[in-house]
């Protein structure tokens, strides 16, 4: 099983001067063919090793230097290693890591292939995590709310966390979870708003649909149509970030309201004109209204 860099830090500050600040291009995929492979502060044999790569660890190769060392990133840090010790390709099939989407307006198209006259299939807000599912030719393979293709390297930055694997990555999808919920209650006592969908006022299914596509997932607006969005759960396998959707008794509607399960049987949400983003008991949220469905969107 090919993983990516396990970094073995050597004691220095790393963060002041190796960590990456934006996106950056990247040539291919190396994976270390000897016991334990150097990370260097420059492109020489006598600089300072910043970390080791050990034999099958994988590294993202960023500029070819010269016909000795290449210029790699694994895990937001920069530095050089020999191309003595690596195995370089362009086209890499393997899971690498996560990544986020560094961009400095609009939002980054998700293309049918690697290649930017292929189809526009989908597209991601600046600051969206997403999965690096494989490498071609610049460009990273991903899959995204149901939607599967590609996103130029140019503009993702790897931020797979120091020590871990590809299949053991510091973003995984309970990480995910935690870090919507926080999200949201960033948001507590903002005022309702009936049709509302920023910072300044929301209503129910703007307010989920502004906490979600923060993290590069596109909801539809209403909570009626919400009920179809992502899948399925049942109540004993609710999960924080999960959506809640409810409907009023009376109602013909699929759904007239929806919210984010917190844990310990809580959701935040945005209830009515007068009320403000808060934190309510899913027992007393049920006194004049129905759960309909729990919906798994990540």
């Amino acid at each position: 099983m090919h993983k990516f860099v396990r970094p073995v830090l050597l004691g220095i500050a790393l963060s002041a001067v190796m960590t990456v600040g934006a996106a950056a291009a990247y040539e291919g995929v190396g994976t270390v063919t000897c016991d334990v492979l150097n990370l260097r502060a420059e492109p020489n044999t006598e600089s300072e090793v910043l970390a080791h790569a050990m034999e099958e660890d994988v590294v993202l190769i960023m500029e070819t230097v010269n016909d000795q060392w290449y210029k790699v990133d694994y895990c937001t840090i920069q530095g050089y290693v020999s191309a003595d010790h690596l195995t370089v390709e362009t086209t890499y099939d393997q899971p690498l890591a996560y990544g986020r989407v560094d961009i400095q307006s609009g939002t980054l198209n998700i293309r049918a292939d690697a290649t930017t006259d292929s189809a526009k299939v989908g597209s991601l807000q600046n600051r969206a995590l997403l999965p690096l599912n494989a490498f071609k030719d610049g460009w990273f393979k991903t899959e995204m709310n149901g939607v599967v293709g590609y996103v130029s390297g140019d503009y993702v930055t790897v931020v797979n966390g120091e020590g871990k694997r590809a299949d053991e990555p510091v973003l995984d999808a309970a990480s995910l979870e935690r870090q919507i919920v926080d999200y949201a209650k960033q948001f507590l006592g903002t005022p309702y708003i009936y049709g509302g969908s920023t910072p300044s006022g929301f209503d129910c299914s703007g307010f989920t649909s502004y906490v979600y596509r923060h993290f590069g997932y596109s909801l539809t607006r209403t909570s009626a149509s919400q009920l179809s969005n992502g899948r399925g759960v049942s109540l004993e396998e609710l999960r924080p970030g999960d959506l809640i959707c409810f409907r009023s008794y009376g109602s013909s509607k699929a759904a007239t309201h929806v919210g984010i399960y917190v844990g310990d049987n809580q959701y935040i949400h945005s209830p009515r004109t007068g009320d403000v983003v808060k934190i309510s008991d899913l027992s007393t949220a049920t006194s004049d209204k129905a759960i309909v469905g729990y919906r798994r969107i990540i």
